[in-house]
């Protein structure tokens, strides 16, 4: 889990988007597939220019749904998340927990 989670908080911190350069962006997008040309503007002005969302999406016609998939899409890939992952969100006693963190650790 504390791979994951330091992975994540190099995308979000306190619910903000963590920016990067423009070289590290454009070397980031060459691992994004299927993303329009204005969703990766989009993403580019919120984390390279540093725009607020609301903004960015204004600027370029994306809708905040749109801004937030493409969004969301650049932090998975940006956190190392392969395509075939499947988020798994549940509760489950404490030994099972542990098993499928380490589980994880033994993949990284």
């Amino acid at each position: 889990m504390d791979i994951l989670m330091a992975r994540f908080n190099g995308v979000m911190k306190n619910g903000k988007d963590v920016p990067m350069d423009a070289d590290d962006f454009d070397m980031l997008i060459q691992k994004v597939d299927r993303l329009t040309l204005k969703s990766l503007y989009a993403v580019r002005l919120v984390l390279v220019e540093k725009m607020n969302r609301e903004d960015a999406s204004d600027k370029t016609g994306l809708s905040m749904k749109g801004m937030q998939l493409a969004l969301s899409k650049v932090a998975r890939v940006r956190m190392g998340v392969r395509d075939d992952w499947i988020e798994v969100n549940t509760w489950a006693p404490p030994e099972m927990a542990a098993e499928f963190m380490r589980k994880l650790q033994e993949i990284e």
